[in-house]
Protein backbone atom coordinates (compact mmCIF):
# COMPACT_ATOMS: atom_id res chain seq x y z
CA UNK A 1 0.00 0.00 0.00
CA UNK A 2 1.21 3.23 -0.98
CA UNK A 3 1.39 5.76 1.21
CA UNK A 4 -0.12 10.02 1.38
CA UNK A 5 1.32 12.41 3.81
CA UNK A 6 -0.56 15.40 4.78
CA UNK A 7 1.30 18.66 6.32
CA UNK A 8 -1.15 21.28 7.62
CA UNK A 9 -0.98 24.12 9.90
CA UNK A 10 -3.24 24.82 13.14
CA UNK A 11 -3.13 27.37 15.58
CA UNK A 12 0.79 28.51 14.13
CA UNK A 13 2.13 24.94 14.33
CA UNK A 14 2.80 22.76 11.73
CA UNK A 15 1.44 18.80 11.80
CA UNK A 16 2.03 15.63 9.01
CA UNK A 17 -0.17 12.93 8.91
CA UNK A 18 -0.20 9.63 6.79
CA UNK A 19 -2.45 6.69 6.35
CA UNK A 20 -0.94 4.67 8.56
CA UNK A 21 -2.59 6.40 11.61
CA UNK A 22 1.67 8.05 12.76
CA UNK A 23 1.37 11.76 13.30
CA UNK A 24 4.29 14.43 13.65
CA UNK A 25 4.37 17.62 15.09
CA UNK A 26 6.58 20.48 14.00
CA UNK A 27 8.45 22.50 16.39
CA UNK A 28 10.13 25.67 15.15
CA UNK A 29 11.91 28.10 18.15
CA UNK A 30 14.69 30.39 18.15
CA UNK A 31 17.57 30.30 20.40
CA UNK A 32 18.72 33.47 22.80
CA UNK A 33 21.49 32.63 24.15
CA UNK A 34 24.42 29.59 24.79
CA UNK A 35 23.56 27.54 28.23
CA UNK A 36 27.30 28.42 29.13
CA UNK A 37 26.60 32.18 30.23
CA UNK A 38 25.53 31.11 33.42
CA UNK A 39 21.62 32.22 33.09
CA UNK A 40 18.55 30.54 34.42
CA UNK A 41 17.30 28.52 31.49
CA UNK A 42 13.84 29.61 30.45
CA UNK A 43 11.84 26.26 28.99
CA UNK A 44 10.32 28.37 26.29
CA UNK A 45 13.88 28.99 24.71
CA UNK A 46 16.33 26.82 22.18
CA UNK A 47 19.93 26.79 22.45
CA UNK A 48 21.25 28.76 19.61
CA UNK A 49 22.35 26.72 16.66
CA UNK A 50 25.19 27.37 14.55
CA UNK A 51 25.22 30.89 12.35
CA UNK A 52 21.97 32.04 14.35
CA UNK A 53 19.94 29.66 12.95
CA UNK A 54 15.82 28.41 13.45
CA UNK A 55 15.61 25.46 15.57
CA UNK A 56 12.99 23.43 14.05
CA UNK A 57 12.30 19.58 15.54
CA UNK A 58 10.05 17.34 13.97
CA UNK A 59 8.35 14.86 17.04
CA UNK A 60 6.77 11.53 16.12
CA UNK A 61 3.84 11.20 18.20
CA UNK A 62 2.17 7.82 19.65
CA UNK A 63 -1.33 7.21 19.07
CA UNK A 64 -3.97 4.51 18.68
CA UNK A 65 -6.50 2.76 20.21
CA UNK A 66 -7.83 -0.66 21.16
CA UNK A 67 -9.34 -2.98 18.82
CA UNK A 68 -10.26 -5.31 21.39
CA UNK A 69 -9.20 -8.38 18.89
CA UNK A 70 -12.11 -8.00 16.83
CA UNK A 71 -10.51 -8.43 13.53
CA UNK A 72 -9.26 -11.90 12.00
CA UNK A 73 -6.22 -11.83 9.65
CA UNK A 74 -6.43 -14.28 6.91
CA UNK A 75 -2.64 -14.44 7.08
CA UNK A 76 -2.26 -16.34 10.46
CA UNK A 77 -5.51 -18.10 9.68
CA UNK A 78 -5.52 -22.08 8.47
CA UNK A 79 -7.72 -22.88 5.19
CA UNK A 80 -10.31 -24.52 7.48
CA UNK A 81 -11.14 -21.44 9.15
CA UNK A 82 -10.73 -19.25 6.06
CA UNK A 83 -13.19 -21.56 4.32
CA UNK A 84 -15.47 -21.41 7.48
CA UNK A 85 -16.03 -17.89 7.03
CA UNK A 86 -16.66 -17.72 3.91
CA UNK A 87 -19.18 -20.45 3.36
CA UNK A 88 -21.00 -18.47 6.92
CA UNK A 89 -20.93 -15.02 4.87
CA UNK A 90 -22.56 -16.50 1.71
CA UNK A 91 -25.31 -18.38 4.16
CA UNK A 92 -25.67 -15.23 5.89
CA UNK A 93 -26.38 -13.37 2.08
CA UNK A 94 -29.01 -15.89 1.81
CA UNK A 95 -30.55 -15.21 5.14
CA UNK A 96 -30.67 -11.93 4.46
CA UNK A 97 -32.59 -11.99 1.16
CA UNK A 98 -34.66 -14.84 1.97
CA UNK A 99 -35.60 -13.01 5.52
CA UNK A 100 -35.83 -9.23 4.37
CA UNK A 101 -32.78 -8.94 6.98
CA UNK A 102 -30.03 -6.47 6.50
CA UNK A 103 -29.02 -4.76 3.33
CA UNK A 104 -32.21 -5.74 2.07
CA UNK A 105 -34.49 -4.00 4.92
CA UNK A 106 -34.79 -0.95 2.90
CA UNK A 107 -37.38 -2.07 0.93
CA UNK A 108 -39.96 -1.86 3.86
CA UNK A 109 -40.71 0.78 5.88
CA UNK A 110 -39.25 2.26 9.09
CA UNK A 111 -40.39 3.86 12.48
CA UNK A 112 -38.34 6.96 12.36
CA UNK A 113 -34.93 7.67 13.35
CA UNK A 114 -32.52 8.37 16.78
CA UNK A 115 -30.15 10.92 16.81
CA UNK A 116 -28.03 12.34 19.57
CA UNK A 117 -26.29 15.86 19.79
CA UNK A 118 -23.87 16.78 17.44
CA UNK A 119 -20.74 16.15 19.28
CA UNK A 120 -17.52 17.79 19.60
CA UNK A 121 -14.55 15.46 19.26
CA UNK A 122 -12.21 16.25 22.29
CA UNK A 123 -9.65 14.60 25.06
CA UNK A 124 -11.86 13.71 28.52
CA UNK A 125 -12.17 11.24 30.88
CA UNK A 126 -14.38 7.93 30.04
CA UNK A 127 -16.19 6.82 32.95
CA UNK A 128 -17.43 3.43 33.80
CA UNK A 129 -20.30 1.92 31.32
CA UNK A 130 -23.60 2.16 32.23
CA UNK A 131 -25.27 1.20 28.96
CA UNK A 132 -26.83 -2.03 29.66
CA UNK A 133 -28.26 -0.67 32.97
CA UNK A 134 -30.03 2.14 30.89
CA UNK A 135 -30.68 -0.16 27.84
CA UNK A 136 -32.62 -2.58 30.47
CA UNK A 137 -34.70 0.27 31.61
CA UNK A 138 -35.62 1.45 28.64
CA UNK A 139 -36.85 -2.32 27.19
CA UNK A 140 -38.94 -2.53 30.31
CA UNK A 141 -40.54 0.90 29.53
CA UNK A 142 -41.28 0.04 25.64
CA UNK A 143 -41.86 -4.12 25.99
CA UNK A 144 -42.67 -4.43 29.82
CA UNK A 145 -39.60 -6.82 30.01
CA UNK A 146 -35.42 -5.97 30.89
CA UNK A 147 -33.77 -7.44 27.51
CA UNK A 148 -30.32 -7.98 26.40
CA UNK A 149 -29.54 -6.35 22.86
CA UNK A 150 -30.07 -10.20 21.21
CA UNK A 151 -33.38 -11.06 23.02
CA UNK A 152 -34.77 -7.58 22.36
CA UNK A 153 -33.95 -7.35 18.20
CA UNK A 154 -35.21 -11.22 18.28
CA UNK A 155 -38.72 -10.39 20.06
CA UNK A 156 -40.29 -8.48 16.92
CA UNK A 157 -43.57 -8.72 15.88
CA UNK A 158 -45.74 -11.08 13.85
CA UNK A 159 -44.10 -10.27 10.72
CA UNK A 160 -39.99 -11.14 9.85
CA UNK A 161 -39.01 -8.00 8.62
CA UNK A 162 -38.98 -6.02 11.68
CA UNK A 163 -37.06 -8.86 13.71
CA UNK A 164 -33.48 -8.93 14.26
CA UNK A 165 -31.29 -11.65 12.60
CA UNK A 166 -32.29 -15.17 14.31
CA UNK A 167 -28.84 -16.22 14.90
CA UNK A 168 -26.69 -13.60 15.14
CA UNK A 169 -25.67 -12.12 18.60
CA UNK A 170 -26.91 -8.35 18.71
CA UNK A 171 -25.13 -5.43 20.80
CA UNK A 172 -26.35 -2.17 22.67
CA UNK A 173 -24.31 -0.07 20.12
CA UNK A 174 -23.56 3.53 21.21
CA UNK A 175 -24.01 5.98 17.84
CA UNK A 176 -21.44 8.11 19.19
CA UNK A 177 -18.81 5.83 20.46
CA UNK A 178 -18.42 5.62 24.38
CA UNK A 179 -14.55 5.72 23.96
CA UNK A 180 -15.00 9.21 22.09
CA UNK A 181 -17.56 10.54 25.15
CA UNK A 182 -20.21 9.81 24.22
CA UNK A 183 -23.15 9.69 26.44
CA UNK A 184 -24.79 6.16 28.53
CA UNK A 185 -28.46 7.39 27.33
CA UNK A 186 -31.10 5.31 25.63
CA UNK A 187 -31.48 8.55 22.72
CA UNK A 188 -27.50 7.23 21.97
CA UNK A 189 -27.51 3.57 22.01
CA UNK A 190 -29.30 0.98 19.41
CA UNK A 191 -29.84 -2.66 19.06
CA UNK A 192 -27.45 -3.30 16.09
CA UNK A 193 -25.29 -7.03 15.41
CA UNK A 194 -21.88 -7.46 16.85
CA UNK A 195 -20.68 -6.93 13.59
CA UNK A 196 -21.88 -3.96 12.83
CA UNK A 197 -20.53 -2.76 16.22
CA UNK A 198 -17.16 -4.03 14.91
CA UNK A 199 -17.31 -1.76 11.94
CA UNK A 200 -18.28 1.22 13.40
CA UNK A 201 -15.02 0.58 15.68
CA UNK A 202 -12.98 0.69 13.14
CA UNK A 203 -13.71 4.44 12.58
CA UNK A 204 -14.21 5.42 16.22
CA UNK A 205 -10.38 3.63 16.56
CA UNK A 206 -9.18 5.86 13.87
CA UNK A 207 -11.00 8.93 15.18
CA UNK A 208 -9.33 8.63 18.59
CA UNK A 209 -6.38 10.39 17.34
CA UNK A 210 -8.38 12.87 15.71
CA UNK A 211 -9.81 14.36 18.90
CA UNK A 212 -7.62 17.24 19.21
CA UNK A 213 -8.41 18.61 15.34
CA UNK A 214 -11.53 20.18 16.26
CA UNK A 215 -14.04 18.24 14.41
CA UNK A 216 -17.11 17.22 15.42
CA UNK A 217 -19.09 13.71 15.15
CA UNK A 218 -22.92 13.54 13.82
CA UNK A 219 -24.25 9.92 13.88
CA UNK A 220 -27.87 9.15 12.92
CA UNK A 221 -29.55 6.00 13.33
CA UNK A 222 -32.82 4.44 10.74
CA UNK A 223 -34.83 2.45 13.21
CA UNK A 224 -37.14 -0.52 12.36
CA UNK A 225 -40.32 -0.53 11.81
CA UNK A 226 -42.54 -0.48 14.82
CA UNK A 227 -39.73 -0.51 17.43
CA UNK A 228 -37.59 2.57 19.50
CA UNK A 229 -34.24 1.13 19.67
CA UNK A 230 -33.83 -1.52 16.90
CA UNK A 231 -31.60 0.17 14.15
CA UNK A 232 -32.16 -0.61 10.44
CA UNK A 233 -28.97 1.17 9.51
CA UNK A 234 -26.36 3.84 10.43
CA UNK A 235 -25.16 7.20 8.95
CA UNK A 236 -22.27 8.03 10.42
CA UNK A 237 -20.56 11.58 9.62
CA UNK A 238 -17.08 13.32 10.64
CA UNK A 239 -17.46 17.30 9.95
CA UNK A 240 -15.18 19.97 10.34
CA UNK A 241 -15.80 24.07 10.31
CA UNK A 242 -19.20 22.97 9.06
CA UNK A 243 -17.90 21.06 6.10
CA UNK A 244 -18.30 17.14 5.89
CA UNK A 245 -15.13 15.46 5.29
CA UNK A 246 -16.11 11.89 5.93
CA UNK A 247 -19.00 10.24 5.28
CA UNK A 248 -19.97 6.04 5.55
CA UNK A 249 -23.41 4.41 6.03
CA UNK A 250 -23.47 1.17 8.02
CA UNK A 251 -26.21 -1.69 7.78
CA UNK A 252 -27.11 -2.25 11.18
CA UNK A 253 -28.39 -5.69 10.56
CA UNK A 254 -24.96 -6.91 8.91
CA UNK A 255 -24.33 -10.51 9.01
CA UNK A 256 -20.74 -11.05 7.91
CA UNK A 257 -17.85 -10.77 10.34
CA UNK A 258 -15.34 -7.54 9.76
CA UNK A 259 -11.94 -9.40 8.91
CA UNK A 260 -8.30 -7.64 9.24
CA UNK A 261 -8.05 -6.80 5.35
CA UNK A 262 -11.68 -4.36 5.77
CA UNK A 263 -10.05 -3.28 8.78
CA UNK A 264 -6.96 -1.57 6.50
CA UNK A 265 -8.86 -0.93 4.10
CA UNK A 266 -11.78 0.89 5.67
CA UNK A 267 -9.08 2.69 8.39
CA UNK A 268 -6.70 4.26 5.53
CA UNK A 269 -9.98 5.39 2.98
CA UNK A 270 -10.84 7.26 6.82
CA UNK A 271 -6.87 8.77 7.38
CA UNK A 272 -7.01 10.00 3.63
CA UNK A 273 -10.50 11.75 3.83
CA UNK A 274 -9.81 13.09 7.45
CA UNK A 275 -6.17 14.47 6.31
CA UNK A 276 -6.95 16.29 3.35
CA UNK A 277 -9.77 17.82 5.06
CA UNK A 278 -7.05 19.09 7.24
CA UNK A 279 -5.02 20.44 5.00
CA UNK A 280 -7.88 22.04 3.26
CA UNK A 281 -9.28 23.99 6.48
CA UNK A 282 -6.01 24.12 8.21
CA UNK A 283 -3.95 25.94 5.56
CA UNK A 284 -0.06 26.04 5.78
CA UNK A 285 1.14 28.44 3.10
CA UNK A 286 3.41 30.01 4.92
CA UNK A 287 5.87 27.38 5.52
CA UNK A 288 9.63 28.73 5.93
CA UNK A 289 12.10 26.40 3.97
CA UNK A 290 13.84 25.90 7.10
CA UNK A 291 10.15 23.45 8.54
CA UNK A 292 10.03 22.18 4.60
CA UNK A 293 13.86 20.90 4.92
CA UNK A 294 12.84 19.52 8.51
CA UNK A 295 9.91 17.81 7.55
CA UNK A 296 11.40 16.18 4.83
CA UNK A 297 15.01 15.12 6.67
CA UNK A 298 12.85 13.48 9.34
CA UNK A 299 10.96 11.70 7.46
CA UNK A 300 13.90 10.20 5.60
CA UNK A 301 12.92 11.90 2.22
CA UNK A 302 15.33 12.36 -0.25
CA UNK A 303 14.76 11.89 -3.47
CA UNK A 304 11.18 13.20 -4.27
CA UNK A 305 10.30 10.14 -6.29
CA UNK A 306 10.44 7.80 -3.26
CA UNK A 307 7.80 9.43 -1.49
CA UNK A 308 5.58 11.68 -4.38
CA UNK A 309 2.61 11.98 -1.78
CA UNK A 310 4.79 14.04 0.83
CA UNK A 311 6.88 16.01 -1.77
CA UNK A 312 3.45 16.79 -3.58
CA UNK A 313 1.61 17.44 -0.53
CA UNK A 314 4.43 19.80 0.62
CA UNK A 315 4.12 21.92 -2.28
CA UNK A 316 0.95 22.08 -2.61
CA UNK A 317 1.28 23.63 1.19
CA UNK A 318 3.88 26.49 0.16
CA UNK A 319 2.75 26.90 -3.70
CA UNK A 320 -1.01 26.52 -4.38
CA UNK A 321 -2.27 23.34 -5.79
CA UNK A 322 -2.77 25.62 -9.27
CA UNK A 323 0.79 26.46 -9.90
CA UNK A 324 1.91 22.68 -8.74
CA UNK A 325 -0.40 21.30 -11.31
CA UNK A 326 0.51 24.06 -13.82
CA UNK A 327 4.26 22.78 -13.25
CA UNK A 328 3.43 18.68 -13.21
CA UNK A 329 1.79 19.35 -16.67
CA UNK A 330 4.79 21.24 -18.22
Amino acid sequence: MSNEYSVYCRDGTYYIRDLKGNRWTVQARYGTRELSDGSPIDPYEEILLKDDRSIVRVIPKAGGAPTYGRFSNYKNASSGKITKRRIRAVNHGLMNFVLLQGSWAWLVPYEGKKQPQMHDLMHGFVGKRIHTKKMKAATLEEVGEELSATQYARKGGVLTFNKGHSAIRYDWCHLVGHGLLGKDIAGNIVAATTYQNSEQLILESVLHDYRMEKMMLKVEAKLAYGWKHLAESIWFRVMLNGDTIYSRTMDARRATKPDFNEYTEVSTDMRRQLNRGLKKHYSGDDMTMETFEAISNKLGIVDPSSSTGLWKSLMETIRGEDELAADLED
